[in-house]
């Protein structure tokens, strides 16, 4: 094997300089992890099995650049594999994908392109102010407050996006909805609140797949919490 021989083969990665052609085509590491991981969403759509959503909590995610979609995405998907592994029974484990969800859902915001797209934006917000109201359904006082206004800036944010309001509907009439039937308003005001919060969603227009139906979950569960408080 002569000296030019050796040479190609130790450094591969200058191909092209032995033998004319081009360099061998490097992969980003981002792009093969997002690959990886919406395949994983897809199964866990597809299947409903939860085994996809913790391999994807599982990923270690080391993308920070904002040249394109692909680190906000990463994030995002996490973001939404940890907001659905938050009802286990396992408290510590529920309690740190509450946590993780806020995070991610906060990091995928912080690197979105610049400028985002309109329904990107939107699509995060309202992911972490659902994730927000899920981790104020189980905070101490201490922290609820806190929790609380984070939450209403989140919906402010949503609130300015082209495409949020149909979702900021949906957050206020299910914190009203949820204030009502776990008693905290007074006796009197519980069938007008409820009344208020089924009015609210039943003007909803332009809305998501997924927000019509949860949209149709709430109002039904107004629709049976009302009947059975005899509200007219």
């Amino acid at each position: 094997m002569n000296a030019k021989t050796v040479a190609c083969v130790a450094a591969l990665v200058w191909l092209a300089a032995c033998s004319g052609g081009s360099p061998p085509f490097v992969q980003n590491p981002s792009v093969t992890q997002l690959d990886r991981m919406e395949k994983a969403n897809q199964s866990a759509r597809q299947t409903g099995d939860r085994a996809p959503l913790r391999s994807m909590v599982a990923e270690q995610i080391d993308c920070t650049s904002r040249a394109d979609a692909v680190c906000e995405r990463l994030f995002g998907l996490r973001a939404s594999a940890c907001a659905q592994l938050t009802n286990t029974g396992d408290a510590p484990k529920d309690a740190a994908a509450r946590q993780c969800a806020v995070s991610d859902y906060e990091q995928a915001i912080t690197l979105l392109p610049d400028p985002p797209k309109d329904t990107d934006r939107t699509a995060l917000l309202a992911g972490l102010a659902d994730a927000l109201k899920t981790m104020r359904a189980y905070a101490g006082p201490a922290s609820a407050a806190a929790l609380q206004s984070r939450f209403d800036s989140t919906l402010g944010k949503l609130q300015a996006q082209p495409d949020g309001q149909p979702y900021v509907t949906y957050f206020r009439a299910d914190a009203d909805a949820t204030r009502a039937m776990n008693g905290l308003v007074a006796p009197a005001q519980v069938c007008p609140t409820l009344s208020g919060a089924r009015s609210q969603l039943a003007t909803t227009r332009n809305t998501s797949a997924e927000l019509s139906a949860r949209i149709e979950r709430l109002s039904k569960a107004i629709d049976t919490f009302s009947a059975a408080k005899g509200c007219t």
